[in-house]
This record gives C-alpha cells, sequence and structure tokens, in this order.
C-alpha cells in the first residue's frame, strides 16, 4: 500500500475528530462487492452487476445447479477466472496494514475473493464462503482452483463439485457471525467498506444501535448515512486515506 503525506482526510471534519481516539483501538470492519469492484471484479447487482439480464435461480441456487450443473460451473469458471487474474487493489493492502497498528481488528467480508488474503489480511471470516473451492456433493472431498477449471469438475468417488459458495436459500458461515457476535459488543469503531443493503445483514445497523460509531464507504449513498460518518468514494481511494490518517494519530 503506498500511503503518502497527502493522502489525508479532512482532521477539521468534526466527525473524524470524535473518532481519532478509536482508530488504533478495537475495530470491526465489515467489506462487501464494492471493496474488489476497484480490482475489476464486478459487483452483483445493478448495472453492469454479474446477475444482471440473468435469473439468480439459474446460477446461485441449490435447486439451479442441480437442475443443470454444466450452466452453472460455465458461469463460475468464468468468476474463477477473473478472481485468478485479479490483483488486491490498494484498499485491500490498506485494511492489512491497519490490522498491524490497530489493537484488534477484525475482517468480516461478504466477497468469495481472496484479495483480502493475497494482501496480507489474516484472520478474515467469510460469510459467503471461497470461489476457488469446491467439495463434493457426495464425500465432501474438497479441491482448490490454482488455474480455471474448463470442464464440469467430478470427484474422484465420481459425484459432482460443487462451488464451495453460500448460495441463495442457504445459512451463511457460522463462524463470521460467530465472530461479529464476539467482537461487536467490544467494538470501539465499525467501519462499512462497499457493502449493498441486500447482503447487509443488519450489522451496521445493529453497530448504530449499541451506539458505536460507524464509518461507512460506498461510493453510492445511503438513508444510513445521515447516522454514521459517510465517505463517498470507491474503496481503494478512501481506505488509504482513511488508515493513513489512523497512523498518524
Amino acid at each position: 500500500m503506498r500511503l503518502t503525506s497527502a493522502a489525508r482526510l479532512p482532521r477539521s471534519t468534526s466527525a473524524l475528530a470524535d473518532l481519532v481516539h478509536h482508530l488504533k483501538g478495537r475495530i470491526v470492519v465489515f467489506t462487501g462487492a464494492g471493496m474488489s469492484a476497484p480490482s475489476g471484479l464486478p459487483t452483483f447487482r445493478g448495472k453492469g452487476g454479474l446477475y444482471e439480464g440473468t435469473q439468480v435461480e439459474e446460477l446461485a441456487t441449490p435447486e439451479g445447479f442441480n437442475r443443470d450443473p454444466d450452466k452453472v460451473w460455465r458461469w463460475y469458471a468464468e468468476r474463477i477466472d477473473q478472481v485468478l487474474k485479479a490483483k488486491p487493489n490498494d484498499g485491500h493492502h490498506a485494511l492489512a496494514a491497519w490490522a498491524t497498528f490497530a489493537e484488534k481488528l477484525t475482517l468480516i467480508t461478504s466477497n468469495v475473493d481472496d484479495l483480502h488474503q493475497r494482501a496480507g489480511s489474516d484472520p478474515v471470516y467469510r460469510l459467503h464462503g471461497d470461489i476457488l473451492s469446491a467439495s463434493c456433493v457426495s464425500c465432501g472431498n474438497r479441491t482448490r482452483w490454482s488455474e480455471t477449471p474448463t470442464d464440469t469438475p467430478t470427484c474422484s468417488c465420481g459425484a459432482l463439485m460443487r462451488p464451495d459458495v453460500v448460495w441463495f436459500g442457504e445459512m451463511p458461515s457460522a463462524a463470521a457471525f460467530e465472530a461479529v457476535q464476539e467482537n461487536l459488543p467490544t467494538a470501539q469503531l465499525v467501519v462499512e467498506v462497499g457493502v449493498s443493503g441486500a447482503v447487509s445483514y443488519g450489522f451496521s445497523e445493529a453497530a448504530l444501535e449499541a451506539g458505536l460509531p460507524l464509518v461507512r464507504i460506498n461510493k453510492e449513498s445511503s438513508p444510513i448515512d445521515e447516522h454514521c460518518m459517510p465517505l463517498h468514494g470507491s474503496a481503494d481511494e478512501v481506505l488509504p486515506m482513511l488508515v493513513h490518517a489512523a497512523a498518524s494519530f
């Protein structure tokens, strides 16, 4: 991550001044699709999103997989190829750097790529699984992709394999929810980055209800902005500024 002296948030902002003494404390960060969008990975909804013009039931449900696993795997192969070619952006690197001087930084993501990990964040609690992993629908045997699969993968036992991602109608990671329940009550600051309302799970609302300061980083505005500190812009631009501010105090 490139942190320069020019990368600063306005220190005169009263909301930021109120947060200064929390920036090196106990932080909980929630990231969504907008976190990886600057790395070239499209978001799932809206104009240009992965589901635009498609029925999610065909691509991201157990029923769709059972009907046409070849179609589902063709779609996921494209997504896997995108992730393998993508690189962590400055926002990913900023979060990894922040964890090195914060008292504790808990990172929860709804993203299925591995860009947080490649930037150096550890642990990363993944709500929706790992697109670079697949498991056998019969025996549970797992494999990990280092290159894009070219055919519908099958296990050595002969059964189909499925992407290790959470589909619609399935439960998100219990470990990720446990991380929220464990760390949110003791957090001093909550940061939401690139999260859409469709997959927010109410984490930010819970933080506000608990009286915690909330920073929301997103290119789009939201009704929740009037209750938090909104920083409008892309993750790769805003996060390095915020982390530079944190490191400077």
